[in-house]
């Protein structure tokens, strides 16, 4: 079920997830009702084709601890056909919607703290397995925002999928930054505390982000950029999760290169 859900929501991503698991589905107006913070959720604002799909054991774990995902509402009429896949039963993830169309997919294992804001019309996010979180910050919109597995991003970093305004060209009254880009961050990937990462720039496997940096141009694999905006200073490099060994992931992904 969910590689069906996965394949027809990002058929153009390819990802290494828990796709053949059995999955549990439920309303997310339904969800709503039985969350400690329902008020808030508004539940009824929610189309009854707005639905949760997680794995059995992880949406008996969501019901249980519920503070583990928080869901708002952030429009002014109803939401329609949203689609939220959760496979982690350890990250702290708030989703805000706002409008209809919405697709989000949080792979198995992830941890820490995700905040997404799905902004306009059918925005779509997703998250690989196994990324870890220490507070980041994703504002959804249009063609998405991808993350691929095993990236690590620390504290207070924005990942923006727009540029939330129009940038108007006094000349010709004309938008020139109206179009909706695909922002990519692919496997393995480190970003540094407080780093910005702008709309339409992808981040190749393995790269490394210094910490407070702006991304505003591709990054390309192996690297590690650093400054605003960011500027590749090394080649040829990547990170491990110890600052004392080389752990078995970073050996085994040097390998597969």
């Amino acid at each position: 079920m969910i590689a069906k859900i996965f394949k027809s929501i990002f058929p153009e991503i390819s990802i290494d997830t828990m796709l053949d698991a059995e999955t549990h589905a439920l309303p997310i107006k339904e969800y709503a009702l039985s969350e400690l913070s329902a008020k808030q959720i508004l539940p009824d604002l929610f189309e009854a084709n707005c639905k949760l799909f997680t794995t059995a054991k992880i949406f008996n774990d969501i019901l249980q601890r519920k503070k583990n995902v928080e869901i708002k509402f952030l429009g002014k009429k109803k939401v329609a056909n949203c689609t939220l896949v959760i496979l982690s039963d350890t990250a702290q993830i708030r989703v805000m919607f706002r409008q209809s169309h919405a697709k989000v997919f949080i792979g198995a294992k992830c941890e820490g703290k995700f905040d997404i804001r799905l902004n306009n019309l059918k925005p779509k996010i997703c998250v690989g397995d196994a990324v870890t979180s220490r507070g980041i910050h994703i504002a959804v919109h249009g063609n998405g925002i991808s993350i691929g597995k095993q990236c690590l991003i620390g504290e207070d970093v924005v990942i923006q999928g727009h540029d939330a305004h129009g940038i108007v060209d006094i000349d010709t009254l004309e938008l020139v930054n109206s179009e909706d880009s695909h922002t990519v961050i692919e496997q393995r990937v480190w970003l540094g505390k407080r780093v910005m990462v702008l709309p339409g720039n992808r981040i190749s496997q393995g790269a490394i982000i210094g910490a407070s940096s702006v991304v505003t141009k591709d990054v390309p694999a192996c690297s590690l950029a650093v400054g605003i905006p960011a500027k590749v200073i090394k080649h040829g490099v990547t990170w491990s999760r110890s600052r004392y060994k080389v752990d078995d992931e970073c050996r085994d992904f040097i390998k597969a290169l």
